[in-house]
């Protein structure tokens, strides 16, 4: 799915809470932030067992491939997996005028080779 506003492939919480439990995403994009789930200023978003995944879209975000959040964010577990990037893409982005994310387990995979230097992208 892509995202023509600019934020928020599959997702996007603008005011109120998402709790998100053993969910599956992959290869949503979005115009500007947040490829798959972008949460903002007044968004609370809940992750746990979420798995998100860029496999092979042609277009990234430019920031937040996966997530990005300008909002509260706490991650109970995730998977964040990588098998198509581009250099200046960041799979997770936290952004904001205050400290609003927590995390207990992440876990990230991201096999994307550089064909031109062979150095791991992410």
């Amino acid at each position: 799915m892509l995202s023509l506003v600019g934020k928020g492939g599959a997702l996007r919480v603008w005011k109120g809470s998402a709790v998100l439990v053993d969910c599956y995403f992959r290869d949503n994009t979005a115009r500007l932030l947040g490829g798959a789930i972008f949460v903002d200023l007044l968004g609370r978003l809940t992750m746990d067992n979420v798995t998100l995944v860029v496999d092979s879209v042609a277009r990234h975000a430019v920031d937040g491939d996966l997530v990005y959040s300008n909002g509260n964010v706490s991650v109970v577990s995730a998977r964040l997996i990588a098998r198509s990037a581009s250099n200046h893409v960041s799979l997770l982005c936290h952004s904001g005028t205050r400290w609003s994310f927590e995390a207990a387990r992440i876990e990230v995979y991201c096999p994307v080779r550089d064909i031109f230097t062979r150095a791991t992208l992410c």
